[in-house]
């Protein structure tokens, strides 16, 4: 029982992880396309 709720534990934050990532590609990228480089590179900084 505690293996297979670790294994659940593991596969929730991989999950949340790459939801992470992907979010923040997605509005990185939006940030980008909306703005100059110069206003990304700052909003880039502000983000983490």
């Amino acid at each position: 029982m505690f293996q297979s709720k670790l294994r659940y534990m593991l596969v929730v934050a991989l999950a949340f992880v790459g939801v992470n990532a992907y979010g923040k590609t997605l509005t990185e990228t939006r940030i980008y396309k909306q703005s100059k480089s110069r206003t990304f590179r700052v909003a880039r900084r502000q983000i983490g």
